[in-house]
Order: structure tokens, then C-alpha cells, then sequence
């Protein structure tokens, strides 16, 4: 096999503004969308609530945004998921089982299945 020589620098490509390095557009855009929602839902939470709950909720965000930063450039953590990548669907089925929405989570279909028979039949 013949080994080509490859011009290519990673990062190349990245855009560099305000002393930032963006890997690509679509992050831009993407972080202006997660911004517009969480705006969005400070300003509902501020006519449904009062400001007071809205303010804990901002902050609360900006909290959860501040740690998920340094854990996700923890070193150890993405030479982790980059080494067994197989730990990414462990982590999902984790959040689904933990998870919280109006419906029921799927362990409790599985506690109240003799339940939920009856009630269908």
C-alpha cells in the first residue's frame, strides 16, 4: 500500500471569532436555537410564575450548562466514550429508564403490567 501524504490539518476549517474556536456553523446555529428556547421559557415562566421562579430556573440552566462544559472536556470521559462507544447506548437507556415526561417510564409499565391488563380488559 501506498502511503499518501495528507495536507489536511484538523481544525483546519474552523471558524475563529472572539478569541472562540467553532467547529462549524450549524453549532452556531444550534446554540442560538437552545438559547431561544431557554428565553422562551423564562419569559413563560415569568407571566405563568412569579420572577422569582423564573429567575431560579435561569439559573438553575446556567448551572447544568457550566458543569455539562467541564465534563464534557473532561479528558478522561471522551478518551472513554472514544475508546468503547458502546457506553453512549448504556448512557441512554440509563436516561431513558431515569427519565421524566408525562407518560410512564418504561419501568413502571413493567411494575404495573398486571395493572395495566386488567384496566385494558
Amino acid at each position: 500500500m501506498d502511503k499518501k501524504k495528507i495536507q489536511y490539518r484538523i481544525g483546519q476549517d474552523n471558524l475563529q471569532k472572539f478569541g472562540l474556536d467553532f467547529h462549524n456553523p450549524v453549532f452556531i446555529i444550534s446554540a442560538m436555537l437552545i438559547l431561544a428556547f431557554v428565553i422562551e421559557k423564562f419569559v413563560t415562566t415569568q407571566h405563568e410564575k412569579w420572577f422569582k421562579d423564573a429567575v431560579i430556573l435561569l439559573l438553575s440552566t446556567l448551572f447544568i450548562a457550566i458543569v455539562s462544559y467541564f465534563v464534557m472536556n473532561w479528558q478522561f470521559l471522551q478518551t472513554l466514550l472514544m475508546a468503547y462507544a458502546e457506553t453512549i447506548f448504556v448512557l441512554v437507556i440509563l436516561n431513558i429508564l431515569l427519565g421524566k415526561w408525562t407518560g410512564m417510564r418504561l419501568i413502571e409499565y413493567m411494575r404495573f403490567k398486571v395493572l395495566i391488563n386488567k384496566i385494558e380488559k
